[in-house]
């Protein structure tokens, strides 16, 4: 279970825009992938890999579904293993049903995030952020066009998000911010 978080400086309302494409970019991208600093993959663990990839897929339609040639899907486990373009980011989502999960099954913590979710955007806590959305994948990007260009063109699918307006008053970085939260099916 995961929250993708989107945060911008550009509310993004011009829907259309143009995506961003490798040759844009005044770099290597080959040399990206190599380098000591990069991030390679966000894992974590699923009660229904099949759910999740079809998830990431739809926020994400250019990801590639990654093949792992000596993975036997159902054998033992599951995957959703998607990697992101023009970049060497993955998003890997495992189910399990071989071993034990432990004191507390995945499905029932994907359930407690659930709960803490709806809570704050449906206006049933008395808080506006919960520090549950903090257990998410974040990424800073240009504008919130396409993303939440994405939610009109799946309403009927991605129905559980919230945005949030922010300031970052300090010397450094005196901004306004907007997040978009989308939280995953579960």
């Amino acid at each position: 279970l995961w929250s993708l978080v989107f945060i911008s400086n550009d509310v993004g309302i011009a829907y259309g825009a143009e995506d961003s494409s490798a040759a844009e970019f005044d770099f290597d991208l080959s040399d990206l992938c190599v380098s000591e600093f990069h991030i390679e993959k966000y894992t974590l663990a699923s009660s229904d890999s099949y759910r999740d990839n079809e998830f990431t897929m739809l926020i994400f339609p250019s990801a590639d579904a990654e093949y792992a040639p000596h993975f036997i899907q159902d054998l033992c486990a599951r995957q959703s293993k998607c990697s992101l373009p023009f970049s060497c980011f993955k998003i890997h989502a495992p189910q399990t049903d071989q071993h034990e999960e432990g004191y507390l099954s995945v499905k029932a913590l994907e359930n407690e995030f659930s709960k803490k979710f709806f809570a704050v955007i449906n206006g049933n806590s008395d808080y506006k952020f919960d520090a549950f959305f903090d257990y998410s994948l974040g990424f800073w990007v240009d504008t919130l066009d396409k993303y939440l260009q994405r939610i009109n063109d799946n309403a009927d699918l991605l129905t559980d998000y919230i945005g949030l307006k922010w300031e970052s008053p300090s010397p450094t970085v005196d901004r306004t911010f907007w997040s978009l939260i989308i939280h995953s099916p579960a």
